[in-house]
């Protein structure tokens, strides 16, 4: 009778445990993930019976170990800390939160900056009470082996349902039949919008789905033919500069009106401005830069996430880039980042995109506080000593400044006063260091051009800079995304060009009219976009467009051209960080 007393006490124990999980998750469905339950053919029932799979998979897996109350605090802090980041991460940089966030551990460093006081108190009050059940439940000893066994047969169940109900094109054959017979392909991964995904499916949903990578097909041998004519397309021989210097400026941007004056001494020194769609707002930098420098789209059907966070590890050890391709013409390609080396896994990729050297901030005589973003005079310094080391060789020198990133102090409005003090600070700087390197190169190509908007959203939507629907409409990235660009040379006409090429058009149009126009690199996709006429200022496509005119094969054969085997879809790569 005490036995059967017990056994119904645990039931209802462990009923009341999950709907409360199953209540905490509806609540953050509603508040946090902004779920849409209605779709074009009326509610969506089965997304929404299905969004809390991935929060039973981890009850039950806890279960094999704790009892129900601890799990269910624990799953149930979880999901609320993770809502409560993802919604922080949007409002920064319209962009939501990701496996790759959680588990790249070189990242980490930006992730405290906009963690705020109450961040961490709701934190520490979740793991104290998380703790008091723990050390309260643990007096009462464990199931037996027999309700453990139980758990895991469930969570093992759950584990395939989770991971393998709806994935991108490009999925494996296995899976897609999966799929198929669990859901009857009601439901689709919406790639590569993250934000959407979450609003169709919750956070814990979209967390699996970026757990694992979108990897472009493996190519056909005819895919493989035409990527071999595109890399054995004799160059052009032209007068190279001896000296090209790429600038990306950290959230560098200004319209007619605001801060304009700022970048006043780029003008006075004979740059001439355009405009050009960065891929990013607010942060994720490095999809900025592989767009310069591999003339790719990274807000593309073929990669997900940032490209440089994502595929370190199995991007190819000879990528198709800039950098390797102007090396391959005799020039030394140096990269210099005032900001740690592992961030964004910049030390891994850029060897891989050609870069004969990098020098990060711990190759810099830096001794302020590594608090605050280091200043960018330390990484001109660095530049000057590279140009006067390699004087009257040809060289490809990369810059990326860090001093103007967010978040920027309120101070009463929005954040301008204490941007408009950073991003001073650095223009001033970046000009007497253009300065000095005309008086080594007085012939020398610079591009200077901001990665994307600072993270001023309140100031934007008041000025009328943006629409306050902005970032819920796919059809608006060219206001979003548009950034300065200022380039130089003592070849005027060439510069025209260059300008009338590529006004209005993404990183990876810029950076194509920058090399049709001066370096005639080879790099596999400025090739190809000139034959398929894509960066044709005549007929400017909306961004969104773009991902559909670049090819899987062009992803693959130019990324991973010797890493066949990291081309197949990886499902968990929870060892890939």
């Amino acid at each position: 009778m005490i036995f059967h007393r017990s056994r119904g006490l645990n039931l209802f124990s462990e009923a009341c445990s999950l709907l409360f999980l199953l209540g905490i998750h509806f609540l953050c469905l509603r508040y946090f993930h902004k779920f849409d339950f209605y779709g074009e053919e009326g509610p969506r029932w089965l997304a929404f019976w299905i969004s809390p799979l991935p929060v039973l998979f981890s009850y039950f897996v806890l279960r094999v170990f704790f009892r129900p109350i601890f799990s269910t605090a624990a799953v149930t802090s979880l999901e609320f800390v993770l809502s409560v980041a993802h919604v922080s991460k949007v409002a920064i940089i319209n962009e939501a939160l990701s496996w790759g966030d959680i588990f790249q551990t070189p990242n980490y460093s930006i992730v405290f900056r906009y963690v705020t006081f109450w961040h961490l108190a709701l934190l520490t009050v979740l793991v104290t009470i998380s703790f008091l059940i723990f050390r309260f439940e643990g007096k009462k000893g464990p199931y037996s082996w027999k309700a453990r066994l139980a758990f895991l047969v469930l969570a093992i169940l759950l584990y395939p349902i989770v991971l393998f109900s709806h994935f991108a094109e490009g999925e494996s054959e296995s899976a897609r039949i999966l799929r198929h017979h669990l859901w009857k392909n009601k439901l689709a991964y919406f790639f590569p919008d993250w934000k959407k995904d979450v609003k169709l499916y919750g956070l814990p949903y979209h967390l699996a789905h970026t757990s694992g990578k979108k990897n472009p097909a493996l190519p056909i041998e005819s895919e493989r033919e035409e990527f071999k004519k595109l890399v054995n397309k004799e160059v052009s021989q032209i007068n190279r500069p001896q000296t090209v210097i790429y600038i990306l400026c950290e959230s560098c941007w200004h319209d007619e009106t605001h801060f304009s004056e700022i970048f006043s001494p780029l003008r006075e020194r004979g740059f001439r401005e355009f405009r050009s769609i960065s891929p990013v707002y607010g942060g994720a930098t490095a999809n900025a830069a592989f767009e310069v420098m591999t003339g790719l789209p990274s807000r593309t059907n073929s990669l997900n996430g940032v490209i440089y966070q994502e595929y370190a590890s199995s991007m190819g050890k000879r990528a198709h880039a800039l950098p390797r391709h102007l090396n391959n013409l005799g020039f030394s390609t140096v990269a210099v980042h005032n900001h740690d080396r592992n961030f964004w896994h910049r030390n891994i990729i850029n060897p891989k995109f050609g870069f004969e050297r990098f020098i990060g901030l711990q190759d810099m005589d830096y001794k302020g506080s590594r608090k605050g973003w280091a200043d960018d005079s330390i990484l001109f310094d660095s530049a000057l000593k590279v140009l006067k080391e390699t004087k009257g060789k040809p060289l490809f020198l990369y810059l990326t400044t860090v001093y103007s990133h967010g978040p920027y102090e309120n101070g009463n409005d929005s954040g301008v006063t204490d941007y408009r003090i950073k991003i001073n600070r650095t223009v001033s700087q970046l000009a007497g260091f253009v300065d000095e390197a005309l008086k080594i190169d007085p012939d020398a190509l610079i591009l200077v051009f901001g990665d994307h908007k600072p993270s001023l959203n309140e100031f934007y939507i008041r000025a009328g800079i943006l629409p306050a629907d902005a970032f819920d409409k796919v059809n608006q990235w060219e206001l979003i995304g548009d950034v300065p660009v200022y380039v130089r040379s003592s070849k005027k006409d060439s510069v025209d060009r260059v300008v009338k090429a590529a006004s209005g058009l993404p990183f990876f149009c810029m950076s194509q009219a920058m090399d049709d126009e001066f370096l005639q690199s080879g790099v596999p996709a400025f090739q190809f976009s000139k034959e398929q006429k894509l960066c044709s200022s005549e007929e400017k496509r909306q961004y969104r467009i773009f991902r559909r005119a670049y090819p899987d094969w062009l992803y693959s054969l130019s990324l991973f051209n010797d890493k066949n085997e990291g081309l197949t879809l990886r499902l968990h790569s929870l060892l890939d960080f």
